[in-house]
C-alpha cells in the first residue's frame, strides 16, 4: 500500500497515511511534477486507462506522490527513471498547493528539465508520451481542456500567466 506525506496547508509535515485515506478525506499531502523540455517542445505523458483518477488524460511529463523519507527533488528523480528511464538536471518552478478535484489535496513542487533522451515507457501508469509545441498546447488547454488533468490544467493557465486555481507558496 503506498504511503504518502501528510502536510498541513503551509506544507509542514504531520504524518504519514496511506493514499487511499488521503485521496477520500480530503486531507493534504505532497506531491511531485515534472515537465521536460526538449528545444521548444514539452514532454507530456497520457495516463493509463486503468487510473483511477484522470484516465487517458495528458498530464505532466511525471507525477508522483512524495514517498516517506523523500526530497521533493528525489522523488521528481524517481518518478522520471521509473515512469521513462529519463535522468534530467532539474531545477524547480514553484511550489504550490491546490485542491487536484476530487478529493485530493495537495502541496506540490512543478520541476522543469532539459533532455534529448527518447523516453521509455516503463510503467502501466502512462500509455504513451508525446512532445507538444507550447503554441499547440495553448490550443489544445483552451479548445479541449477535457483531455488534460484539470492539475495540469491549472498549472498551465498559471504557467502562461492566466487566471488558474493554484495557490502558489513559494
Amino acid at each position: 500500500m503506498e504511503k504518502c506525506v501528510v502536510v498541513d496547508e503551509k506544507d509542514d509535515v504531520i504524518g504519514i497515511e496511506d493514499r487511499e485515506k488521503v485521496h477520500s478525506k480530503q486531507i493534504w499531502h505532497r506531491g511531485v511534477h515534472v515537465l521536460l523540455f526538449n528545444k521548444e517542445k514539452i514532454l507530456l505523458q497520457r495516463r493509463s486507462n486503468t487510473k483511477d483518477t484522470f484516465p487517458g488524460c495528458w498530464d505532466f511529463s511525471i507525477s508522483e506522490h512524495v514517498k516517506p523519507g523523500e526530497s521533493y527533488e528525489q522523488a521528481a528523480r524517481r518518478g522520471l527513471r521509473e515512469e521513462l528511464g529519463i535522468n534530467a538536471n532539474l531545477e524547480e518552478i514553484v511550489h504550490l498547493k491546490m485542491d487536484y478535484g476530487p478529493n485530493d489535496y495537495m502541496v506540490t513542487k512543478v520541476y522543469k528539465g532539459k533532455t534529448e533522451t527518447k523516453p521509455k515507457l516503463l510503467s502501466e501508469e502512462v500509455s504513451e508520451t508525446k512532445w507538444f509545441g507550447i503554441y499547440e498546447l495553448d490550443k489544445l488547454v483552451r479548445e479541449r481542456p477535457e483531455i488534460f488533468t484539470r492539475y495540469f490544467i491549472e498549472f498551465y493557465k498559471w504557467f502562461r500567466g492566466m487566471k488558474s486555481d493554484i495557490v502558489v507558496i513559494s
